[in-house]
């Protein structure tokens, strides 16, 4: 059985928007009469537009990418621990970016990019690490 790195539990976080509706404010005036028409209900604004999961998945591999792509970038530990804060923000941000998604899942491909991913982050920390 393949480990998964703690990366591709994002996947899993990244969630839907909420729908919040407006509440209408009574008048202090005497109400006037009005026609059948004018007495709708308010209308709620719009849900934001849902993205597909694999743009979601897209921009989520390209995330990791971008962080792999520091790590490996770095020379210093004070390099490597901006990317490893940056790298435990990553749920928080991806689910800020795309709403609490848990509904996404990965296709097998998207599963053995961010895998690799992990793979790729953790092999270039423990170079680092190695190095001092």
């Amino acid at each position: 059985m393949a480990l998964r790195p703690p990366l591709f539990v994002v996947l899993c976080l990244v969630a839907s928007c909420g729908n919040k509706s407006d509440k209408a404010t009574p008048d202090k005036e005497a109400p006037v009469a009005s026609p059948p028409a004018a007495t709708a209900t308010p209308a709620t604004p719009p849900t934001p537009a849902r993205l597909p999961d694999r743009e979601i998945a897209a921009g989520m591999i390209a995330a990791m990418t971008a962080l792999s792509d520091r790590m490996c970038a770095c020379v210093d530990k004070t390099c490597a621990d901006a990317v490893a804060a940056d790298v435990a923000n990553f749920p928080h941000d991806m689910t800020k970016k795309y709403g609490d998604r848990p509904d996404v899942e990965p296709t097998p491909d998207e599963t053995a990019k961010l895998d690799a991913l992990g793979q790729r982050y953790g092999e270039c920390q423990a170079k680092l690490n190695l190095a001092k």
